[in-house]
């Protein structure tokens, strides 16, 4: 390789305006993408965000919380009922559903719904060591409401996608 005819091209007037041209474009680019004017999706990686994606993500995120705001009266309240430690398993389960948003693969095939059954199904499982807790009534429980939770996700996305 000639590295006199290298630093020749880089050095000459054409090149320095050539990539100053470079530069603008990229740095216009970057804010169309961040403004989510321009779009880009490649083989999974996505640049830039439309506001209906956020619109979508703000709903499901604004319902899972309200859903499992509202879940704890439906817990077992048996003798030494504890309900801050109820509310931060609820908390944990939310955590959990964010992560489902975020990474916004949510659907209804059956595999998909049984992973995060058992997921949830463990989660609640290790954060309590009451006996009310850990039966197999309680387990059905999580696993419908978990059904139903990934349904309503899976919903919201298809109402705000139109």
């Amino acid at each position: 390789m000639n590295w006199e005819k290298i630093i020749n091209s880089l050095t000459s007037p054409d090149a320095v305006f050539f990539l100053i041209f470079l530069i603008i474009l990229v740095v216009i680019l970057a804010i169309l993408g961040k403004k989510g004017i321009l779009i880009f999706d490649i083989k999974g990686v996505k640049l830039g965000y439309s506001e209906r994606e956020r619109t979508i993500i703000r709903q499901q995120s604004e319902w899972a919380k309200l859903y499992c705001d509202g879940m704890e009266p439906k817990l077992p309240h048996p003798e030494g009922y504890d309900i801050w430690k109820s509310r931060y398993i609820l908390e944990c389960v939310y955590d959990e559903i964010m992560t489902w948003i975020t990474y916004n693969h949510i659907s209804m095939n059956e595999s998909y719904i049984e992973i995060k059954q058992n997921k949830l199904v463990f989660l609640v499982n290790s954060l309590t060591i009451k006996d009310e807790y850990h039966t197999e009534e309680f387990n059905d429980v999580v696993r419908k409401e978990t059904k139903f939770i990934i349904s309503k996700l899976v919903q919201i996305r298809e109402l705000y996608s139109k």
